[in-house]
């Protein structure tokens, strides 16, 4: 018994190790390829000029540096046990730094594209205020919907039973607006779902730090909060890839980039064959 119950404890407490480097290091490299592909396609032409892009594209920015220094840091420190805080005093300050700047840099730019599509659909000015993300998100995410659901009811009604003539630009531009619109509702509920858990966390540490707990219930919670806290960048890592399935129009442009470097490729293969 006495076996079996030290071989549960140390599998229980090397979890939270091999979490941090497994799911960590899963994360980072989902997260990188995302930020990439969301700089390139955000920075196109067809996509600069308006303003929610340059919002996604500076969040795209942040977040790459969220992942390179701060889930770096993380995975080095809490998943291969290499005390970098401890060692370097700068890397501890920096990070500490980047964690605050980069949550609110990326929640801050997010929600500015959100306000900005939002406020593309409304013809009175508003004034927003919050407390935390996840209350902001889940207010504009709201509004969001029920302002797009209040024009399409109103596209559908004829106006004196004559069918308004749409000019084609119009509707093209129309329908960018309506994928953007379901990318960001999709991911503001992904950033609600991400980060609920965390607040839930922290405030669970705040009221229990001063309460007695047995080394099985410290086990546990740090196991816990490791896969909390590491489930929180799934937010900053998902948005790429939530662009690809909503967005038709994003998914044009990536095989149209794609097309083109393969065709440049092909191009410079060419020249060199001839040359030699």
């Amino acid at each position: 018994m006495n076996t079996t119950a030290n071989s549960i404890s140390e599998a229980l407490l090397a979890a939270p190790y091999q979490l941090n480097i497994w799911f960590g290091s899963c994360l980072w490299i989902i997260g990188n390829l995302g930020c990439i592909g969301n700089m390139i396609v955000f920075r196109s032409r067809s996509f600069r000029k308006r303003a929610y892009s340059i919002y996604l594209f500076s969040a795209a920015v942040a977040d790459f540096h969220y992942f390179n220094f701060v889930l770096l840091t993380r995975i080095i420190q809490n998943g291969f046990r290499f005390s970098l805080m401890n060692r370097f005093i700068i890397i501890c300050k920096l990070r500490q730094f980047s964690t605050i700047w980069g949550n609110v840099v990326g929640f801050s730019l997010f929600a500015f594209a959100i306000i900005d599509r939002f406020l593309s659909t409304q013809r009175s000015n508003m004034i927003f205020s919050s407390t935390s993300p996840v209350i902001v998100i889940s207010i504009l995410a709201y509004l969001l919907m029920k302002n797009v659901r209040r024009i399409a009811r109103r596209r559908i009604q004829p106006v004196n039973s004559v069918l308004p003539v749409v000019n084609l630009n119009s509707s093209i531009i129309n329908q960018i607006d309506t994928q953007l619109t379901a990318m960001l509702i999709l991911e503001s509920l992904i950033a609600i779902i991400t980060y609920a858990p965390y607040a839930t966390q922290l405030t669970y540490a705040n009221i229990t730090q001063q309460s007695n707990k047995t080394p099985l219930r410290l086990a546990w919670e740090k196991l816990f909060t490791e896969l909390i806290h590491l489930f929180s960048y799934v937010f900053f890592a998902t948005s790429f890839y939530v662009s690809i399935i909503s967005n038709a129009g994003f998914r044009r442009k990536i095989k149209k980039i794609l097309k083109m470097k393969k065709y440049k490729r092909s191009a410079n293969h060419a020249v060199t064959f001839h040359r030699t």
